[in-house]
């Protein structure tokens, strides 16, 4: 049987387009993130799915990895952090990866912007032995293909309530920030109230902890798109609740699928 050529550093660095140093290329070489071969072959057409069967086939530990596959969901920055930072999680039901960005990579992500739904290709990402990653300082985030999810744009079509949707409206309204108190010593939840509009329509919207806070970066009469939302409707009024796990996206792209 032939024997299995060794990659080395200047191979590892050519595989992967140049984006890992001289150490980091010698230490994927030496075997320290995982298997060599999978790493430098790793091509933009690798999923979440294959890269977490590879991860297992190898017993866990560290790898680094190139990923291209669906936006899941998006989470709003971090609290508390001078660096943003933001999870995207990549895959599908049942094979999702959590990526965490930092600094002028997790400020691309609402730029863009990054939906979810979005195809995207992610470069350099350090995938840590209890299944998370982290994209490193060299590593990048490109968008493939847009998302085809449906976002609600036309609320007369909402007869029932319903969760876990995208909704794209105009915040008329952005109230000031209350700190609700929680049972158990938990710390308080930022709260606000506001009012969404399609244009023809206004409804009322409570934002919960992050998506709260990031009320606070919005001008009013700015567009707004809610992923992850609850839409709630009884005796034929209907409200929207942007939790703490719903993802709060500014920008004003979004007007132009409005339909007034």
């Amino acid at each position: 049987m032939e024997k299995d050529h060794h990659l080395n550093a200047a191979e590892i660095i050519d595989s992967l387009g140049g984006m890992v140093t001289k150490d980091q290329a010698q230490a994927i070489s030496d075997g320290r993130f995982g298997n060599p071969k999978f790493i430098a072959s790793t091509r933009p057409n690798a999923n979440v799915k294959e890269t977490i069967s590879h991860l297992s086939e190898i017993g866990g530990g560290q790898m680094l990895a190139n990923i291209t596959d669906r936006i899941y969901r998006i989470f709003n920055s971090e609290r508390g952090s001078a660096v943003e930072k933001r999870i995207i999680v990549i895959g599908e039901e049942g094979s999702t990866l959590a990526v965490r960005a930092l600094g002028k990579l997790a400020e691309t992500i609402d730029a863009v912007p990054f939906e979810r739904g979005d195809e995207v290709e992610i470069k350099g990402i350090s995938i840590s032995a209890d299944g998370t990653g982290s994209v490193t300082p060299s590593g990048s985030i490109k968008k493939i293909k847009h998302t085809s999810n449906i976002s609600i744009t036309d609320y007369s079509v909402v007869i029932s309530s319903v969760n876990g949707v995208d909704i794209i409206g105009m915040l008329t309204e952005i109230g000031p920030i209350r700190h609700i108190e929680r049972l158990g010593g938990m710390r308080p939840i930022p709260v606000s109230s506001c009012i969404l509009s399609d244009g023809k329509m206004n409804v009322a919207a409570s934002f919960w902890g992050s998506s709260a806070l990031a009320t606070t970066k919005i001008k009013a009469n700015g567009w707004v798109k809610l992923e992850f939302c609850n839409i709630k409707v009884s005796d034929g009024i209907m409200t929207v609740n942007a939790l703490d796990s719903t993802r709060v996206l500014a920008h004003d792209s979004l007007s132009r699928r409005s339909k007034p």
